[in-house]
């Protein structure tokens, strides 16, 4: 039979699969920075009580009592945005949080109520994420529980709140997947009014879907294909 050899043909699918990959993680990269930037540039400038409506990122919240922690925060906003592509697969997550909101997380975790994340890229830094990324996010494709796996992390300042750190992480999902089922209670633990907004992208149908938790109504959602 003529074509090339199996080995060309696999080497030519894993350039793909990489390129795949890293257009995913350049795309959620975007859309995360540009909807959290419009988030918190929405709740400075109307502080008051209000919710996420189904396909709009903008938000009034109310102003929230301090916590003990970290006193550098210049946000009175506690909210997570992730940005997730399902791709021929593998659902990539990633999460921005303010850096010192995620240090109260750490520090309840850990046990060290001096904990501070490393300056430079740190095992024992992820390995502490991951554990507390595991336990507050979950995500079934058909019943069954998906692990995740940390790809890349990092830090940046956000005019308006403050340090921000940042993870992506990957899911194996199943092509057939027909229903995804998503807990997504990261700092639920640390604050009342904390607020997680989700968008998921379905990268073969092109379909978008907002997805909006909060603290003290902690149930999962479920997304069909």
């Amino acid at each position: 039979m003529g074509g090339r050899g199996y080995e060309q043909q696999h080497v030519d699918g894993a350039g793909h699969a990489d390129t795949m990959r890293r257009g995913c993680l350049a795309f959620i990269a975007v859309c995360t920075m540009n909807a959290l930037a419009s988030t918190e540039a929405h709740a400075h400038a109307a502080p008051r009580e209000g919710t996420v409506r189904a396909g709009d990122e903008r938000m009034a919240i109310a102003p929230t009592a301090r916590h003990e922690g970290p006193r550098d925060a210049r946000h009175d906003v506690h909210v997570t945005v992730s940005r997730v592509v399902l791709e021929q697969g593998t659902l990539y997550w990633r999460v921005r949080c303010f850096a010192d909101d995620l240090t109260l997380a750490m520090r309840g975790v850990s046990g060290d109520s001096a904990f501070a994340f490393s300056t430079v890229p740190s095992a024992e830094d992820d390995s502490l994420f991951m554990r507390y990324f595991r336990s507050q996010v979950q995500v079934d494709a058909d019943g069954a529980r998906k692990t995740p796996r940390l790809l890349e992390r990092g830090t940046e300042q956000d005019e308006a709140g403050g340090p921000v750190r940042w993870y992506v992480l990957a899911f194996p999902v199943p092509a057939p997947t027909r229903a995804l089922r998503i807990r997504h209670a990261l700092l639920f633990d640390v604050f009342r009014d904390q607020q997680n907004l989700v968008t998921l992208l379905d990268a073969a149908s092109g379909k978008r879907q907002p997805l909006y938790f909060t603290a003290g109504n902690d149930v999962p959602q479920v997304v069909t294909r």
